[in-house]
């Protein structure tokens, strides 16, 4: 998925003048495979536009900063931003800048042209992340915003409904401000009566499954037009399937096998489609350590409950 429009700037040597936009972005949206299936058909379509539109948004970002520093600070040069805050948050813009001299009979221009990438994740890695939602009508603009205020959440043994929020939380604490959150609502077992916390106003806040999320937007959209994500964790491995230890090893792999080829069977199409699964990928347990990672810099930063 490619979009491009290029800003050129042009600025005399007394004054400013823009004499042409001109914005070249290209961006790239790439999020977990695992969750998301880009290509043809419906929820494809749903999927890309709500990738698109935050890799436009990140890009956006990235020429604004790039014109600041040109026309204010009068410095053309590389540089990159991380973003962290909201539905923007994991995303990596590269910027670059490159100014050309142009002398008219009414005095000597700088025109600044600048490329802005933006890019978020790795296409076919099994990621996903936690959105923080709010109703779509409240005044909360940002994560900031809601603090002091309600935060309901599912399980505390659930990654993305406490483990991950939790640990996105941990800057925002301070010494004068050890609980972020006046009132704690919880637990709810499952996520969708968290939403419906939110949306009847008993919460404030909450963060829940981006993939369950993603789901709700393409087949309830009625329901998620209502709601607003303001923050966005970063990335960790989606959730595995697992089977119990008293099955055999030949059974194991059998399920396994059938489960890392059901992408190519053209009667499981619809289903994964309805699903938002591109595919199944086989993954060592090792990389679920940094669950326990983030669980532990919370705890050792005297976050252990969520508030």
């Amino acid at each position: 998925m490619n979009a491009k429009r290029t800003e050129r700037l042009a600025r005399r040597e007394r004054g400013f003048s823009i004499v042409l936009a001109l914005f070249i972005i290209v961006i790239v949206a790439l999020l977990g495979a695992v969750a998301v299936r880009l290509g043809a058909g419906e929820s494809q379509t749903v999927t890309l536009r709500i990738l698109s539109d935050r890799a436009v948004e990140a890009a956006r970002t990235g020429i604004e900063w790039g014109a600041y520093r040109a026309l204010d600070l009068n410095t053309c040069s590389n540089g990159t931003l991380n973003l962290t805050e909201g539905s923007l948050n994991g995303f990596s813009v590269a910027v670059s800048c490159v100014m050309t001299t142009h002398a008219q009979s009414n005095g000597t221009y700088h025109v600044y042209e600048i490329e802005s990438y933006a890019e978020a994740g790795v296409y076919g890695r099994p990621d996903y992340v936690s959105d923080f939602i709010v109703r779509a009508d409240s005044r909360f603009h940002g994560l900031a915003d809601t603090f002091g205020g309600t935060i309901a959440y599912s399980t505390e043994h659930s990654h993305s409904g406490y483990n991950a929020p939790r640990f996105h939380l941990l800057p925002h604490r301070t010494a004068a401000r050890p609980q972020l959150y006046a009132t704690v609502l919880g637990p709810f077992i499952r996520q969708r009566p968290v939403i419906d916390a939110v949306l009847d106003g008993r919460a404030d806040v909450a963060a829940v499954d981006g993939y369950g999320l993603d789901l709700l937007r393409h087949h309830e959209p009625d329901l998620v037009a209502r709601l607003s994500v303001i923050a966005t964790t970063v990335p960790a491995p989606a959730p595995p399937l697992v089977a119990s230890p008293g099955i055999d090893a030949a059974t194991r792999e059998r399920v396994m096998a059938a489960l890392l080829s059901v992408h190519e069977a053209p009667g499981m199409a619809t289903t994964l489609d309805a699903l938002l699964l591109a595919r199944f990928v086989r993954v060592e347990a090792g990389v679920f350590e940094i669950f326990l990672e983030r669980e532990r810099a919370a705890e050792a930063a005297g976050y252990a409950k969520l508030g």
